[in-house]
């Protein structure tokens, strides 16, 4: 198990910057980048370094393999990026605040080496770090960790869930995502099944918070 956990760890680290990079270029045109996009070398470091962190943690938590894996849900590991990233605790009273800073400003670079798991996320080498915590079951997947915070924590908050990434050539937000687990249960076989109930459900959560489809969006 050590050894599992040290090669998903090794293989996030040596692979992570090239998928950001990648996926940012796929995604993002340069004339469409903004100021707040465009971060200075060090911070880009930095952000590495937690995004990578966040996704082995995440990754191994599936495995159940940490001593308390039960803790990493995604709302936990969205509150650890954001206290690494700020370098604050965890249980700062600012912590909802940073979390959506956090996440609206960076959320386009959360991208997760998946090759270990390739075969559970239908193929994907690489993918969204919101569409990789949907995986997660009893509740606690990627959905349920921004409505806590915007129902429940701060009904004022307001998470982008709009971020489109490219798939085999075509635009892919949360939202698509969601919809080919139902529409294509043959082909997700690996989600959980109570949880693919749940997202039929959280479907109407998702768009009642902004989320859309990328044929909706500019």
């Amino acid at each position: 198990m050590k050894f599992l956990t040290l090669l998903i760890v090794l293989m996030t680290s040596m692979n992570l910057m090239a998928a950001t990079e990648s996926k940012k270029n796929d995604v993002l045109g340069k004339s469409e980048l903004t100021a707040s996009q465009i971060i200075s070398q060090e911070d880009d470091k930095k952000l590495i370094k937690v995004i990578k962190h966040m996704c082995s943690e995440l990754v191994a938590a599936g495995y159940e393999m940490q001593r308390n894996y039960e803790k990493n849900t995604p709302d936990y590991i969205i509150t650890m990026g954001t206290a690494m990233y700020f370098n604050v605790q965890e249980d700062s009273s600012r912590i909802g605040e940073l979390r959506e800073l956090f996440w609206n400003e960076q959320n386009h670079k959360m991208y997760c080496n998946t090759v270990i798991i390739k075969k559970e996320i239908n193929g994907r080498s690489i993918t969204h770090i919101s569409k990789l915590m949907m995986m997660q079951t009893e509740g606690a997947s990627f959905h349920r960790a921004i409505y806590k915070y915007q129902k429940r924590v701060n009904p004022k908050s307001n998470y982008d869930m709009n971020h489109i990434e490219i798939v085999d050539g075509e635009r892919e937000t949360l939202l698509d995502f969601v919809n080919k687990i139902i529409n294509e249960p043959d082909v997700y076989l690996f989600y959980h099944r109570d949880q693919v109930k749940k997202v039929k459900k959280v479907k109407r959560i998702l768009t009642k918070y902004g989320a859309q489809m990328a044929v909706e969006l500019n």
